[in-house]
């Protein structure tokens, strides 16, 4: 799952089959190629594409580094995983953290 990330954030154009979270992170012909999924003739096909027009594939990779550095930057993901851990436990994660009271004696 990371392979797609790193291709990325390292500017590499991306052919992608169009599965699991793929669809949500690559824009097709913008920041990489999505094949159907287990087609192998596909994916060889949309790698041709970009080796034979290498001004299109450093194209689609710069604009692929721009939308990983945007979406996977630390401060996103931490703030998507602490919305996500609030919908999910509200009670633990209030928007104010509390320290455990003292045991009473």
């Amino acid at each position: 799952g990371r392979a797609v990330v790193e291709s990325a954030l390292s500017a590499t154009p991306i052919v992608a089959y169009d599965c699991e979270w793929h669809t949500e992170f690559i824009t097709e012909g913008v920041t990489g190629l999505l094949v159907p999924s287990r087609d192998s003739a596909a994916m060889a096909e949309g790698a041709l594409t970009l080796l034979s027009d290498s001004s299109r594939a450093a194209k689609i990779g710069l604009q692929a580094r721009t939308h990983a550095l945007e979406v996977m930057s630390p401060a996103v993901v931490t703030q998507l995983e602490r919305e996500l851990l609030v919908t999910r436990f509200p009670l633990v994660l209030n928007s104010e953290s509390r320290s455990p009271s003292a045991p009473s004696t």
